[in-house]
């Protein structure tokens, strides 16, 4: 049988929004956040062929000595469809590690859904949903991608409905944050402290008012990780103050993005940006996810 290859474009998120509401008595926590997709992508290329073991091939270092999460949706196709096709998956790594952008979780649904489609499995929404979940909370997410709310772990999903255009502007200052050290720097005092912003972003999109989207972002990670990272409020304080509506760490660090409605404008904040920072990109949010590209 001739090799069969797909190729998969795996976009980063960003959390335009992020709460931490409760934690429970096995210190998982539930969130409240709102993430979108951007246009930052990881190339996946699945190729199926003769071989007696599965090949994760990966451009970065740091994951070549680390077990890969596709590793993990591999055994799952195996385990539970009793798939004994053996795989070679190339990726091709942009979105950074440690940076609040899941691009773990990005590239795990975009093999779920190449495995899906290049053995013609034809699995549900709910099936593949289900895959997702054992892989990881925000794994289901980059199906429908968008702009979603999500809550629980973050794999309860709805998607927003709104026609805002904008641009993004994203530094990753050159560290990662592990979320476990995130999340362990909060106490419940810090817990539930949103519920207004998170309201008037709700508002905010229904009427496309982009100000007040951009002035309700929220993060409750920011305060303690700027105080252990200074670096990250400085990278905040310069996309404002060089002209952005707003800016925010994204996740539990460590990337920051900011926002703004003119091209031109985000050109040349972009352009000032780049002289202190050498990773300052400029995106756009996508409308779309896996299951629709």
């Amino acid at each position: 049988m001739p090799d069969t290859k797909i190729v998969i474009n795996a976009p980063a998120k960003i959390n335009l929004f992020l709460d931490v509401l409760d934690r429970d008595k096995k210190s998982y926590h539930s969130i409240l956040t709102v993430f979108q997709a951007i246009s930052l992508f990881d190339t996946i290329t699945i190729t199926v062929q003769r071989s007696r073991v599965n090949r994760i091939v990966v451009n970065n270092r740091e994951l070549q000595n680390r077990r890969n999460i596709v590793e993990d949706v591999l055994d799952i196709f195996k385990e539970r469809y009793n798939i004994n096709r053996k795989f070679t998956v190339k990726i091709e790594k942009r979105i950074p590690l440690g940076a609040g952008l899941a691009g773990g979780s990005s590239d795990a649904a975009a093999v779920i859904c190449g495995i899906n489609n290049i053995l013609k499995l034809k699995l549900s929404g709910r099936e593949l949903t289900n895959i997702a979940k054992e892989i990881g909370k925000d794994v289901p997410f980059f199906f429908h991608g968008s702009t979603q709310i999500g809550q629980g772990y973050g794999d309860r999903l709805k998607k927003i409905r709104t026609s805002l255009d904008y641009y993004i502007l994203l530094i990753y200052p050159g560290f990662e944050i592990s979320t476990k050290e995130g999340y362990r720097s909060l106490s419940a005092r810090s817990f539930n402290k949103g519920n207004k912003e998170f309201k008037n972003m709700l508002r905010a999109f229904r009427s496309n008012d982009l100000f007040s989207m951009a002035d309700s972002m929220y993060n409750v990670f920011e305060k303690n990780t700027f105080k252990k990272y200074p670096l990250l409020q400085d990278i905040k304080e310069d996309m404002i103050a060089g002209g952005a509506e707003n800016a925010l760490m994204s996740g539990s660090g460590s990337t920051v993005f900011g926002i703004t409605r003119d091209k031109k404008n985000a050109q040349n904040i972009n352009k000032k940006l780049k002289q202190k920072y050498k990773s300052a990109i400029l995106l756009k949010p996508l409308n779309d996810g896996l299951l629709i590209m």
